[in-house]
């Protein structure tokens, strides 16, 4: 394989690990979101 083939590759495989480091974060901030909120902040709706 090509150096530049593999360069490429990894700039590839960086963005994916990327985008889902990004996704997960976002995703734990929204839990804690959810984690904060006071009992008397859910309403259930019958």
């Amino acid at each position: 394989m090509s150096s530049r083939k593999f360069i490429l590759q990894s700039c590839f495989y960086m963005r994916i690990t990327v985008k889902s480091v990004d996704l997960l974060s976002k995703l734990d901030v929204a839990y804690q979101d959810i984690l904060a909120l006071d009992e008397n902040d859910i309403q259930f709706i019958d």
